[in-house]
């Protein structure tokens, strides 16, 4: 059983709460839980609509779908401004699941987001992360550091979900 350690839980400006912790001991994994006043079906849709993602998700300066792999995965390319990287994923859909992994100069990062019907038009949306850093500027990214900016984005993200929720 996977242990967890709570690192934050707080009432954002977004109108909602954002619970941040780490999975596990070793702190590779991060994770961020949130209920979305939306339906599975529109924050899926959210989540994978990605020449939206620019002007939707703060972090994201633009995104590019590139068409799907040999195993039918979406591959997106995009620059994030918290990672100041561009990064080309893969990502694999379900209807309450999405898998990635992917690449930006020096960094690999893999995640899932769950997306789970919490009854009465809402979803409980499940982000899970980790990054790995590698070369010359992998000597510089702690442990801690890694995690700042792993919860720095999902809260970024999960807070655009909240926020587009309330404006529907």
């Amino acid at each position: 059983m996977i242990a967890t350690l709570l690192v934050a839980l707080a009432t954002t400006a977004h109108g909602g709460a954002i619970d941040l912790h780490e999975l596990g001991s070793d702190g590779r994994w991060t994770e961020g839980v949130a209920i979305v006043a939306a339906p599975p079906a529109r924050v899926l849709g959210w989540l994978t609509d990605y020449a939206h993602w620019q002007g939707r998700f703060p972090d994201m300066a633009w995104a590019q779908y590139l068409g799907d792999d040999e195993r039918g995965r979406h591959i997106v390319r995009f620059h994030s401004y918290l990672a100041n990287r561009t990064f080309t994923i893969h990502e694999s859909v379900a209807r309450d699941l999405l898998v990635f992994d992917g690449w930006a100069p020096n960094v690999h990062t893999q995640g899932r987001i769950w997306i789970l019907d919490a009854g009465g038009g809402k979803t409980r949306v499940i982000m899970q992360q980790t990054n790995e850093v590698h070369g010359f500027i992998g000597l510089f990214a702690t442990r801690n550091y890694r995690r700042r900016a792993a919860f720095a984005a999902t809260a970024s993200h999960l807070g655009a979900l909240l926020d587009l929720a309330r404006a529907r």
